[in-house]
């Protein structure tokens, strides 16, 4: 089932509309999610999923004896690949890259895009041939819509005017416009905890002034079309977009969950704490799939799917869930580390994490931006030449490169992770 199907289903019943709102039917929440350390649990005709760290994945046993390969990984010993079930997907995830004055890697040629303003987003949706995206993840330069003291009406009217102008030549007339079919998930403000409504401290009062923009925007989104009685943008979604940062903070739970209703998706900004060091010696922490080390450096893609797992609950429909920032510092001393971490400690581990969570992820977005000389460079094109693969095409190719997706590693890649990678904290096991 792909994304247009799954919202299809999900908002047959619900014809949600500025004027036309039918409250949500008992059974679009039709699963009971129960989330414990160590254990995931739907509860429907699907069996269990049992939560995995990424450490016994890459374990060996001998008898009864498990050594986990990772966590030595930083005194030299390489991770070694088990077997295992490729994840199923409903729709394949796209790879993006954020529009910058950079050049991608050096190709056009994306699936998706992840645009801050109006002019760049429009531009990318007029093209054609190879370079058209399929998807467009947007928001409208950073606060969120209608600022600090939203006023529902003027939200509403702005996002529905936007949208016909997307995908319409006229706002009252069934022609549609080039950019007809292109998904666009517009969230409501960038990195969402400290702008517009919710500068900090988070109060009752602007949590509620950004549920009213939120939900304006949702409306605005779901609008039905009188005339059709159908979706009149059957490819927009509406969402926000928190920082994994803010969410370790505390400060993301109390206004996501609060809005979680008029959510299609939840776009995180994602950054792995390597980022944090410096471009010539970033940290390659590993992930965690294991709940109970949630606060600890390697769970920080963990936090991101908990938190939209528990905000799905309070929606009480389907969210999806989408990377819309992440990167990682160069590594100039070893060509092959940035590609490697880049499929295995990114792609492949979020794509483990949308299976684990039941929560569809469209697509996932590297941050081609920055470029400022005191702080990690997460952009594409600045590597060594003669990387095959480079960053840009390990991230992009992911799966030809992911042996848990029948993919094959790179020669240069045999005995990664490398004694020399930084991989500080301490890893963690089952």
């Amino acid at each position: 089932m792909n994304i247009k199907t799954k919202l299809s289903k999900l908002y047959g019943p619900l014809k949600r509309g500025n004027t036309n709102q039918v409250p949500v039917l008992a059974g679009v929440a039709s699963a009971l999610i129960v989330v414990s350390v160590g254990i995931y649990l739907q509860l429907d005709s699907r069996a269990a999923v049992p939560v995995t760290s990424f450490e016994a994945e890459n374990s060996t046993k001998s008898g009864s004896v498990i050594q986990v390969n990772d966590a030595s990984a930083s005194n030299g010993a390489a991770i070694r690949f088990g077997l295992v079930t490729p994840p199923t997907s409903t729709q394949e995830m796209m790879m993006c890259v954020s529009d910058s004055p950079n050049n991608h890697g050096g190709t056009e040629d994306w699936d998706a895009w992840r645009v801050y303003r109006e002019g760049p987003m429009l531009a990318l949706a007029d093209r054609t041939g190879a370079t058209r995206p399929k998807a467009l993840a947007y928001s409208e330069e950073g606060a969120n819509l209608g600022g600090a003291n939203p006023n529902y009406n003027t939200v509403y009217n702005h996002v529905l005017g936007k949208l016909n102008s997307f995908y319409y030549t006229n706002a009252t007339g069934q022609t549609h416009t080039a950019r007809w079919g292109i998904q666009l998930y517009w969230s409501n403000g960038n990195e969402n905890h400290d702008k517009g409504a919710l500068t900090e401290p988070h109060t009752t009062a602007k949590i509620a002034a950004y549920t009213t923009s939120q939900r304006a925007l949702y409306d605005a989104v779901h609008y039905i079309d009188p005339n059709t009685g159908q979706r009149r943008f059957p490819d927009a979604f509406a969402g926000s977009n928190p920082t994994h940062f803010a969410e370790k903070n505390g400060l993301v739970e109390d206004w996501l969950h609060a809005s979680a209703e008029y959510h299609d998706f939840v776009m995180w900004s994602m950054y792995p704490p390597g980022r944090d060091k410096t471009t010539d010696d970033p940290t390659f922490n590993w992930p965690t799939y294991n709940e109970s080390q949630m606060d600890s450096t390697e769970g920080f893609l963990l936090r991101t799917f908990y938190r939209t797992k528990q905000a799905e609950a309070h929606a009480g429909h389907p969210l999806l869930i989408s990377m819309g920032e992440i990167g990682i510092g160069n590594d100039p001393s070893d060509g092959t580390t940035r590609p490697y971490y880049a499929v295995y400690g990114l792609a492949h581990a979020v794509s483990r994490l949308a299976v684990q969570y039941d929560l569809e992820m469209p697509f996932a977005c590297w941050w081609d931006q920055q470029v400022d000389a005191s702080s990690p460079q997460n952009i594409l094109s600045d590597e060594q030449t003669g990387l095959n693969p480079t960053t840009r095409e390990a991230w992009q190719n992911w799966k030809q490169y992911d042996r848990f997706n029948g993919g094959t590693l790179p020669a240069s890649w045999q005995n990664n992770p490398k004694s020399g990678w930084k991989t500080s904290g301490t890893h963690p096991t089952q």
